[in-house]
């Protein structure tokens, strides 16, 4: 089902919101900053509707951070404000926003609008994976790397594909060599570190320069980080 999320102080205005929005679609609604926050990193949402002068800080500064984060699935961002300054569109536009709407709505207009990005949202089986620009199909064991809005098969190993599984599974986590051949190898004996190096610096070199998101960590082995990749050792 497609989630939108409408990020506004007033309570009536994000009823009015929810009115003009399809009826089939999952609402959600917060009245600050740090409410869209704790929503945004428990749910997947096709579109956010940020206003700009909330209580607790600025849309934009919200639009910065979702940005930063590269998502799950990274929604349409529409600002819809009171605001009509040449200066914040200005900065919507440089902050790669969807749609900026002034109120006071126009109610058909607005509904075209959303229909219109909400066409055009590439919905994601369940069965596959994003993480940064890779797609990962788990059911047919595939991973495409998305390279200037093109997507890009990657022709892994099966022991290259398990250790992308295993990283991306587990962001943050640091493996031992050891943990790494039990689970990737399925063997509890003694791994031949030249082995898993090996394997992991051919997935690096596939991944482009996303395989730095793979990193060494001093005296326990590899890690990832979906955010920010680290220059690879």
């Amino acid at each position: 089902m497609i989630k939108i999320l409408y990020i506004e102080n007033d309570i009536a205005t994000r009823h009015l919101m929810r009115a003009l929005l399809p009826k089939d679609i999952e609402f959600h609604e917060a009245g600050s900053v740090s409410e869209g926050v704790d929503l945004l990193h428990s749910h997947h949402f096709s579109l956010v509707m940020i206003d700009l002068c909330l209580k607790d800080g600025s849309g934009f500064e919200l639009i910065e951070y979702i940005k930063k984060k590269e998502f799950f699935l990274m929604p349409i961002i529409f600002i819809v404000t009171a605001s009509d300054t040449e200066e914040d569109h200005i900065r919507s536009h440089d902050l790669g926003v969807d749609e900026y709407l002034t109120k006071p709505l126009r109610s058909n207009v607005f509904k075209s609008i959303v229909e219109k990005h909400l066409k055009r949202t590439e919905f994601i089986p369940a069965d596959i994976k994003k993480v940064g620009p890779l797609m990962i199909d788990n059911k047919k064991m595939q991973v495409k790397l998305v390279n200037e809005d093109k997507l890009k098969e990657l022709s892994l190993t099966l022991k290259e594909y398990k250790l992308l599984i295993k990283f991306t599974d587990h962001p943050g986590i640091s493996f031992s060599r050891q943990q790494l051949f039990e689970d990737v190898w399925n063997s509890c004996e003694e791994p031949q570190s030249r082995t898993i190096d090996m394997h992991v610096s051919a997935l690096r070199k596939k991944l482009g320069d996303y395989g730095n998101n793979i990193f060494s960590v001093r005296g326990k082995g590899y890690s990832f980080n979906p955010e920010h990749g680290q220059e690879a050792p």
